[in-house]
């Protein structure tokens, strides 16, 4: 086994995703010291599931052509001259590791390790191995998989273990990680689980991270914000392209979505308060909310919900809108002090005590 990977697995506290006894790993398997069952390692990698769909940034055949440029170009070269218009316009997303901005919100990470789901593309682990010890990327789609593996081939970046498997059956055990993060991904998960209720599906899926982490540690979630007023102007839902589903009742909200799209509506989004609500659930007992502007993915501004700084930001510095409508509604929610509840998209740190 290489010897970086050796000791990265030292680090962590490797469990069975289905029975939670000890895993035992070696160059080509790791295998359940109880259960017996056992997972193939290819390329230094360990899959922990054997299918998942393809869906990501950019198409299937897309990816195919850049993991094969890959193999003669570096990972930015491949993505930012690609013939193809789609990958190029996508290329500076990947790349921009700024969408981990918030980890200087919390303690200096030198001595802890990380948990990133659905990583994807790597953007997040990568932003997050300069500040942490060790940080695990683990994402489904093995061509995503590939593509990170390389990634961090190229960049010679030995501080994050890629791992092929899906949340929240993690092959880790209790008290593992100092941070787990969920960016983009929270809302996603109710659709691998169509058989439950989405909620019940969001609270286990925090639940599992607070078990994941040690005393102390904290999860992240970037996500959208269920009360964006863009929605009740109308503005298709960001997850499924569908308008008024966000903000409805959810039971209305599915009969749309089975009117519309033939399935429930099941990326379920809430504001700032449901948001923690959901954290308290799940055990958390702190967590704290701040507006990320213009999105998530590219929070060039961090800003408090509420108090004196978000009215400096928003009144000072937050582009106005040019719409009537919208300078009205800008009013009204300033006057009611809920101007950080009507945007777009949220950071939200939780913390395990």
């Amino acid at each position: 086994m290489d010897d970086s990977r050796t000791v990265l697995d030292a680090d962590l506290r490797w469990a069975c995703p289905v029975c939670t006894a000890s895993i035992t790993s070696s160059t080509d398997r790791y295998e359940c010291s109880e259960c017996r069952r056992s997972w193939p390692v290819i390329d230094g990698i360990p899959h922990f599931v054997a299918g998942a769909p393809y869906w990501g940034e950019i198409t299937e055949s897309q990816m195919t052509a850049v993991l094969n440029d890959m193999q003669r170009r570096y990972w930015k070269t491949a993505l930012g001259s690609s013939d193809d218009p789609a990958v190029a316009r996508v290329s500076l997303f990947i790349q921009n590791r700024n969408r981990a901005n918030w980890q200087y919100l919390l303690p200096r990470g030198e001595t802890q390790s990380a948990l990133c789901v659905g990583e994807g593309m790597g953007t997040t682990a990568h932003a997050l191995a300069g500040n942490y010890r060790t940080v695990v990327a683990m994402e489904p789609v093995d061509l995503r998989v590939e593509f990170m593996r390389r990634r961090f081939e190229q960049d010679a970046v030995r501080n994050i273990r890629v791992i092929r498997a899906g949340f929240p059956h993690v092959p880790f055990a209790k008290h593992t990680f100092d941070l787990v993060v969920f960016n983009g991904v929270l809302e996603w998960l109710p659709s691998a689980d169509p058989a439950r209720d989405p909620y019940a599906v969001q609270c286990g899926a925090l639940r599992k991270a607070f078990d994941l982490l040690k005393p102390g540690g904290h999860v992240y979630i970037g996500i959208e914000n269920r009360w964006c007023y863009e929605y009740f102007l109308g503005a298709n839902d960001p997850h499924v392209g569908v308008p008024w589903v966000t903000i409805l009742p959810r039971a209305i909200a599915n009969r749309v979505m089975k009117r519309v799209a033939g399935r429930r509506y099941d990326n379920y989004l809430y504001g700032s308060r449901g948001y923690r609500r959901l954290l308290r659930k799940a055990g958390f007992t702190t967590s704290d909310v701040f507006v990320a502007k213009p999105s998530y993915n590219d929070p060039q501004s961090l800003v408090p919900i509420a108090g004196p700084v978000a009215k400096y930001f928003f009144h000072a510095i937050d582009a106005q809108p040019r719409s009537r409508i919208r300078r009205i509604i800008q009013y009204l929610a300033s006057w009611c002090d809920l101007l950080g509840d009507i945007q777009y998209a949220f950071v939200i740190i939780g913390r395990k005590s």
